[in-house]
């Protein structure tokens, strides 16, 4: 299982005298508020998302919704409001929706089908002025199905922060949903760098902080975390096909079973990169596209056959150009599997 990350979202009630305190502390992305309604803005929201960016912390930018006012007026003010800060590049925080009562200013959402149709209003507009299609939408858990509906309007591109304190990140409690990504765990959290409480959160279902940002990709210092993660180690890829193998003989009808088949084959290719001095990005390429394919195609048959289709979907990949790079990497496939002496190739 890979090791949770930590997020805190900020307003103008939290000032923060050092962000590299707070990076040090293992703080990897920060969701700061930008606005609300269409008359209201963080006064301090250029200087945190400035300087949580320039310690290394991705920073994300949210609106806080209101129904008294239209949902596409508020969304617009948003996008107006946030643009400056470059909180849609790709290296942000997804732009969250902040769905919730303010009874001391008077914001009461007066029922279900209410709030659910801002929020889908809100993202359509966000997506439709920016082009960026991920976001997080944040909520209670006691309004998680009972106020708030994601199944109204999330797609694959929607992930789900869910508040609950109690101290203990990760656990909602009984409550789940597939989007779920990020739990607020407490409110009165403590940072180095930050005076006072602070919100606190950690991702949820091994999901990295590449998994919440707008590109969508994770850096080579995340790509390796995973690596050992997977194995306490970097395995050989005789132990990789070994281990797959013993998946494949599992029901594959799990989605866990799949993914840590997947995860382990990442690993498992990871090392032969590295022997074959291919570089980080085009390794991370080759896994975002290339291996999940080829994961589909053999989970059935992960014996032998498994080696071809390796070896066809990285030739996929790189392409005729790369012709003595994908040698390079079938080699040392070949170099590390036990009893296999040539590389794998189309058609063996």
């Amino acid at each position: 299982m890979t090791a949770p990350e930590y997020l805190i979202d900020i307003s103008s009630y939290n000032a923060v005298n050092d962000w590299n305190a707070v990076r040090a502390n293992g703080i990897v992305g920060a969701s700061i508020k930008v606005s609300q309604q269409v008359n209201y803005l963080n006064p301090l929201c250029g200087a945190q998302v400035a300087g949580a960016r320039a310690a290394g912390v991705a920073p994300g930018g949210y609106h806080f919704g209101d129904p008294r006012v239209s949902a596409a007026a508020q969304a617009s003010y948003f996008v107006k409001n946030a643009r400056p800060h470059g909180l849609f590049n790709d290296d942000a925080l997804a732009p969250m929706y902040d769905a919730e009562n303010w009874e001391g200013g008077g914001l009461i959402w007066p029922n279900p089908k209410t709030l659910n149709a801002h929020i889908a209003e809100h993202i359509r507009v966000v997506r439709e002025e920016t082009g960026v299609r991920k976001h997080l939408v944040y909520g209670s858990l006691s309004w998680w199905g009972s106020w708030i509906d994601p199944d109204l309007w999330a797609d694959e591109d929607v992930l789900l922060w869910i508040a609950v304190y109690n101290g203990r990140p990760g656990d909602l409690q009984g409550w789940s949903h597939p989007l779920d990504a990020v739990h607020q765990y407490t409110s009165a959290g403590s940072v180095p760098g930050i005076p006072g409480s602070v919100d606190k959160n950690t991702t949820l279902r091994d999901r990295r902080i590449g998994d919440l940002t707008i590109k969508g990709k994770e850096n080579d210092m995340q790509l390796t975390d995973r690596m050992k993660n997977a194995w306490g180690g970097t395995p050989t890829l005789e132990e990789v096909f070994r281990y797959i193998d013993l998946r494949g003989s599992q029901n594959w009808e799990s989605n866990q079973r799949q993914e840590v088949a997947l995860a382990a084959l990442q690993t498992g290719l990871a090392a032969v990169a590295q022997d074959a001095n291919i570089t980080p990005d085009r390794l991370q390429a080759i896994m975002d596209v290339s291996i999940t394919e080829g994961l589909a195609r053999i989970k059935d048959e992960m014996t032998e056959q498994n080696r071809v289709v390796v070896g066809e979907v990285i030739r996929a990949e790189l392409g005729e150009d790369n012709e003595e790079q994908a040698q390079r990497i079938l080699a040392a496939i070949a170099r590390q599997l036990s009893g296999v002496a040539t590389p794998p190739s189309v058609g063996q």
